[in-house]
């Protein structure tokens, strides 16, 4: 109970303070003492080191930097292809009704139905699945997504980083893509409109990986950021440096 609510505080609460102040007097070594003479003992925190408070929680220094660094979300991002969405969704609606509207009196209307019936369901399920862009970027690798389909990208493949905001023509179009690029490689473009950031990769058949974005420069300094980082720990580790 605090003092200021009993009674005998104004009597006896100075004695209590002396009390106190004379349990917890300096010795000559400098350590302080606690009642009749005895040392206080020290924190175990103070007694370890860094290393061996480690080595206590069995934790080392390079798992913990590539579970909770490596694989920390530093961005992410979901994009609704409201084109994309709409058309699927009228497709599946006219099917729909058209597939409804038909009666097999005939193996002929039957076939027809069982068509009709049959793409209902496949815009349906393209309605559902490309419907959603979703980015997702940790100091590791950058990870888009589109529908059941995602491409994943190691930073460190990745050498260049770059936005593309202009319209030009077919490449607007919405969905998942393959181009051609010079040298027999691929561009793969994940896209729900502009802008995009394009990165260029240094390996594989696929040499560049375009997704749509609402923030280019934010992904580009995460991307940049990224790169540095798997720059320095190659060039720690004595490996080859980026080309």
């Amino acid at each position: 109970m605090p003092l200021g609510f009993f009674g005998g505080g104004p009597i006896f609460g100075p004695w209590i303070a002396r009390r106190r102040a004379q349990s917890f007097k300096p010795s000559a070594t400098g350590e302080k003492t606690e009642g009749k003479g005895k040392k206080k003992k020290p924190e175990p925190v103070e007694k370890l080191g860094k290393k061996q408070l480690e080595e206590q929680r069995h934790i080392r220094a390079g798992e913990l930097e590539y579970s909770g660094l490596l694989r920390k979300e530093i961005y992410r991002e979901r994009l609704f292809a409201k084109k994309l969405f709409a058309f699927f969704a009228l497709a599946c609606v006219a099917t729909g009704i058209l597939a409804a509207s038909i009666r097999p009196v005939d193996p002929q209307t039957a076939a027809s139905r069982s068509m009709l019936t049959f793409l209902t369901v496949i815009f349906f399920f393209l309605l559902v699945n490309f419907s959603i862009l979703s980015i997702r970027v940790t100091f590791n690798d950058v990870v888009v997504r589109f529908g059941m389909f995602n491409f994943q990208a190691n930073w460190a493949d990745v050498t260049d980083a770059y936005v593309v905001r202009a319209k030009d023509g077919a490449k607007n179009l919405y969905g998942i893509r393959m181009q051609n690029l010079p040298g027999g490689y691929w561009r793969i473009i994940y896209s729900a409109g502009l802008p995009r950031v394009v990165l260029r990769l240094k390996e594989g058949a696929i040499r560049e990986l375009a997704f749509t974005t609402m923030e280019p420069e934010k992904v580009l300094t995460f991307a940049a950021e990224c790169m540095r980082r798997k720059r320095a720990a190659a060039e720690k580790a004595g490996e080859a440096p980026f080309q």
